[in-house]
This record gives C-alpha cells, structure tokens and sequence, in this order.
C-alpha cells in the first residue's frame, strides 16, 4: 500500500512547477508565459512580491541563526531590525523590477522587437526566477558562495526576449547586456537609498533612557541586563546596533564585567562599552589612567587629552581611530571608540546621550 504524502497547495505546487519549466526547458515556459493574460496586479502578487520576500527574508533568517564576528564582536540583527530589512527589500526590490521591466520595453523597441509593457514585467518577473530561488542558500551563510547559479538568470533573460517582445535573435546578446547594465545601476541606486533611509530612521533615536532607578546592594556585581540596558539600538546620528556582547575584557585599561554594543555606519565603526570596574573600581580606574601618558605621541599623530571631570579622549590620525573614555564614581567606566575616521566632536557629543546622573547612581550603588 502506497504511503499517504501530504499534497503541496495549489499555489505552491504551480510555482515550483514553472520554476521547473524556467529551468529545464525555458523557451517552452516562456512560450506558455506569453499566452497567459496575467496583468501587472496578478504578477506582483502572484510572484514578484513573493519571492522577493523569500529572498531577502532567507537572508536575515541566515543572519540571525548564524552570526557573524566584527572584530570578536558577535553581530546578527534583531528582530525588528531583520523585519525591517525585508519590508525596505521587498518594496526597493518590486520597485526595481518595475523600473527595469520599463527599460527593457523602451531598449527593446529600439533593438528591433516590439514596445509591450506587460510583456516587458513578465520577462523581468519570469528570468528574474533563477536570482530569487538562489536565496535558499542565505539561509546558511557558509553556502553563499552556491547563490552565483542565481546568474543563471541572465541566460533566462536571453532566452525570453525573442519569445516575449520579437526582439531578433541576432540583437538579443546585445540587448541582454544592455539590460543587465541597467538592472547593476538600479541595484546600486537602491543600495544608496536603502542606506538613506536606515539614516534616517535612526536619525529619528532618541537619547539613551536610563533603567528605573531601585535600590541596590553595594557589594553585589551589576547585573548583565542593567549593563546591557544602556546600549540602545540606534545612536544619534545614523548609527545603528548590529551586536551585543558580554565579558570581561574591558576596554583601553578598564576592566571589569563588560556589555558591548557594536555600531555600524557604513564602514565606520562604534563601540560603546559599559564596564563595571567592581568594588576595587577606584583602584582599577586610577591604574588604567597611569597607563595613558597625557601627552601626545611621537610621532606627531596620536593626540591624548589630559583627564578632565573623568573623562579621557585619544585621536590617532594616521588609523583614523578617535576614542573617549568616562569614569562614573569610580565604578562605571564607559567608552566609546570608534573606526573609520569619526570626527572626534561627534564623539563628544555621542557622549550627552550617556545617562550621567544614572551612571554617577549606579556606581555608587544607591
């Protein structure tokens, strides 16, 4: 008796039967395509919208299960921040296809073939298939170098044109690398934009919110979640949190149980680290100052400022590194160092967003 197999949807089963088709035997699919009456509103729903979404949400699942390392710091995104991603993805990318569905149908009228504008988003939508499926392999990042076969759409876009918009055979390479060309500068655009309006939403952060103030006992060790409790996930200026760890290896001489939130803008860098330096925190504090002379280097590049109300800066030029040290009742150090050539005011002004008032308790144990 033949074993009972749970029957795919109707919907799924259809999908990967034509991505079947698009592989095996791409004139033939491409031919039934072409007969089919699908407008622009089944093709969005029925296909481009859903597999951009399995795409990139492959992808930020990939992230999540399997974290990367910056500098010994684990990162992976947050769940908001992964949801985040898919939703600008998805709507950067259906807008691209858009776009370049309307450059082809404007690039195929002058290569020979005929101006269809359905025709155009359903070549796009179609050889755009083999891209989409290759996000099965973001979700295991060590496999990512298996998502090149997603270049197979290229072959898919050949393929299609003399089917669906006549273009001649003999124009069809040339065509093909045109298209191609614009669908590269629409990627970059949207990687431009996508990064604007990440700015922008973190732009939008406000300023660190303390913990609620309770009481605590002096000689107890601070707990991780109050540690952790002060690296928000967005800082001012359009920075935004992609790791959290917790050890004890401190930073720039302060050492201590540490919780270290990792910042990316672009490719710069920020670390803001909280340190609980312990019960013997003065004497930890007063040696970790004793190891950074307060002069400058050298050789002229490394410039550290003299110790004021607790604080410390060092600029280091020829690494573009700037860094800023605080000390809270001789208890709580907090630093913030940075990569990547961050102006060193903006460094000092990343500092008003610290919770002095609650470091300055915190330390103190009240």
């Amino acid at each position: 008796m033949a074993e009972a197999t749970l029957p795919l949807p109707p919907v799924l089963t259809h999908a990967l039967r034509r991505v079947r088709d698009l592989v095996v035997t791409p004139d033939a699919a491409f031919a039934a395509i072409k007969a089919e009456p699908q407008g622009t509103e089944d093709l969005y729903l029925r296909w481009i919208l859903p597999w951009s979404a399995f795409f990139i949400a492959a992808g930020q699942i990939g992230a999540m299960a399997f974290p990367t390392a910056v500098r010994g710091v684990s990162t992976a995104p947050s769940t908001p921040q992964a949801l985040w991603t898919i939703v600008i993805g998805v709507a950067a990318m259906a807008g691209g296809v858009y776009a370049l569905a309307w450059i082809t149908e404007v690039l195929a009228r002058r290569f020979g073939g005929r101006g269809d504008a359905n025709a155009a988003l359903k070549l796009i939508a179609f050889s755009g298939t083999a891209l989409w499926v290759s996000g099965v392999f973001g979700l295991a990042p060590i496999l990512w170098p298996l998502s090149l076969v997603g270049l197979y759409c290229i072959y898919l876009l050949r393929r299609g044109l003399p089917i669906l918009l006549d273009v001649p055979p003999a124009r069809a390479n040339a065509l093909t690398a045109a298209i191609v060309s614009a669908a590269a500068l629409l990627a970059f655009v949207g990687v431009i934009l996508s990064g604007c309006v990440q700015f922008a939403r973190a732009a939008e952060a406000k300023p660190l919110t303390p913990p609620p103030v309770v009481a605590l006992n002096p000689t107890a060790p601070i707990a991780d979640a109050t540690l952790v409790a002060f690296l928000p996930e967005a800082l001012p200026g359009g920075w935004l949190r992609v790791g959290v760890d917790l050890n004890f290896g401190g930073s720039h001489g302060f050492t201590g149980r540490t919780a270290i939130g990792t910042y990316e803008r672009g490719a710069q860098l920020l670390e803001l680290s909280v340190i609980d330096l312990g019960l013997n925190g003065r004497e930890r504090a007063a040696l970790a100052r004793a190891l950074h002379p307060l002069r400058e280097g050298g050789d002229g590049h490394v410039r550290i400022e003299p110790w004021n109300e607790d604080a410390m800066e060092i600029v280091d030029v020829a690494r573009a590194v700037a860094a800023r040290v605080h000390v809270f009742a001789d208890r709580m150090a907090v630093v913030i160092d940075t990569r990547g050539g961050v102006d060193p005011t903006e460094v000092r002004a990343l500092v008003s967003a610290l919770p002095r008032a609650r470091l300055e308790r915190l330390g103190a144990r009240v």
